[in-house]
């Protein structure tokens, strides 16, 4: 047989070695977006307690991490365009990147909305708040249970349904938090101004869109992972 004739043991090993790394990229952006998460948490406590300078410098570290985020994700395409010939999974893989960036250009929005409220140094209740904190929590929980995911599909991938599921929980309770701070938000909409009341809306939209863009992707690696058991 001609050496240049790819044997199908090789070819075989070949894709696996590529699907690990794109794994592993799909990791690496999962670990960059906990980082944007945790700063716009802690943006968020900025404005609870009237840090807005802080809240300030904190959306410069959210520019910064959805900056590198962005480097990360183009090298990550990159390389699954180049390598991913004959895998079975690679169009999945590709929505599962392109649904992660979607979700950094949205966090650091979320936060852009937490700079225009400091601005106009608005009062925002505690409820409300601590409500929109709760959010983030779910959002970066997930995010955690997903890069535990990649890091079990390789080796476990039975594993990886039990992450899937807990995103999906995370999902629900999301779900029933935003409901409960936009009916609050139209219970004070007589005591909250205006411009606040707009910005504040469309940043729980924003944090629930967070959440269904996590629920994507826990989905792929739930398809992948039932046809690897």
């Amino acid at each position: 047989m001609s050496e240049d004739i790819i044997k199908p043991e090789s070819e075989y090993l070949r894709l696996t070695m590529a699907e690990s790394n794109i794994v592993e990229r799909l990791r690496e952006l999962l670990v960059k977006l906990h980082d944007e998460v945790s700063e716009l948490y802690d943006a968020m406590s900025d404005l609870f307690h009237g840090r807005y300078e802080a809240l300030k410098t904190r959306f410069e570290r959210v520019h910064r991490y959805r900056r590198e985020f962005e480097d990360l994700y183009r090298h990550a395409m990159s390389y699954l365009v180049r390598v991913s010939i004959g895998l079975q999974h690679r169009d999945v893989y590709a929505r599962l990147y392109l649904e992660l960036l979607r979700l950094a250009k949205i966090i650091e929005l979320v936060c852009f909305h937490l700079v225009e409220l400091a601005e106009i140094r608005a009062c925002v209740d505690d409820d409300i708040v601590l409500g929109m904190q709760k959010l983030v929590d779910y959002v970066r929980s997930s995010i955690m249970q997903l890069a535990t995911a990649t890091q079990l599909l390789p080796m476990n991938a039975s594993k990886v349904l039990e992450n899937v599921d807990e995103v999906l929980r995370n999902e629900d309770l999301c779900d029933l938090m935003y409901r409960d701070l936009y009916l609050t938000l139209i219970s004070r909409h007589d005591k909250i101004p205006l411009f606040n009341l707009v910005i504040l809306r469309d940043l729980f939209q924003k944090l629930s869109e967070s959440m269904r863009s996590l629920l994507h992707v826990a989905e792929g690696l739930r398809w992948i992972a039932l046809h690897r058991i």
